[in-house]
């Protein structure tokens, strides 16, 4: 049998050496929208509906922002539940023809442009308090703060608003931050990525 020379012996213990001790790829996450459900009397109002959603690994997703001191990422972002009205669908191709006003949206409101359909969705403005776990809630929304990250495989339970529960479809839409500025206002693929849930209809 032919004997391996010196120098390649350790040109093979070298790159060994080196694969072993290589950095693995950098884990990648995405904020996945769960199913949009009816929450029935008597526990909650008639046209109550609620949903999950939850930070995964995922080879299609985008790196944390940061990684902590105990090596776990952190990930801003969080989930609203967002309707329609069936009766006054608004048509759009970009955020800015989603002003919420009616009869399509409500007075005052917030409207978001899914453009894969080319329809506006809304919700209603209301005031954000602090979680016990950290987090902002409004009548609609569950987010992330500067100082508290989304955690990895936890289902997080948005709020349960209500609408009209015969003409009033529903859907989750999720952003996830990719850097500091994130969902607070950043660009769509640069500082965010928004993700959409499937409708839940009347």
């Amino acid at each position: 049998m032919r004997r391996i020379g010196p120098l390649v012996a350790a040109m093979v213990a070298a790159c060994l050496l080196n694969a072993a001790h290589a950095t693995p790829p950098q884990a990648k996450y995405k904020v996945e929208p769960g199913a949009v459900v009816k929450k029935d009397p008597p526990a909650h109002p008639a046209g109550s509906v609620g949903s999950t959603f939850t930070l995964v690994e995922a080879a299609d997703g985008d790196p944390p922002i940061s990684i902590g001191a105990d090596g776990k990422p952190f990930v801003s972002g969080g989930a609203c539940l967002l309707f329609q009205d069936t009766r006054h669908v608004k048509a759009c191709t970009t955020q800015a023809d989603c002003v919420s006003k009616p009869p399509a949206g409500p007075e005052g409101g917030i409207g978001y442009c899914h453009q894969a359909s080319g329809t506006c969705w809304f919700k209603k403005d209301s005031t954000a308090t602090t979680t016990g776990a950290g987090y902002k809630r409004d009548d609609y929304c569950l987010k992330s703060t500067p100082s508290k990250t989304l955690v990895v495989g936890t289902a997080n339970d948005t709020p349960i608003p209500k609408g009209p529960p015969n003409t009033t479809r529903w859907r989750l839409t999720t952003c996830q931050g990719l850097t500091k500025t994130g969902c607070a206002g950043g660009e769509e693929g640069v500082d965010l990525r928004t993700r959409w849930g499937a409708v839940l209809e009347p």
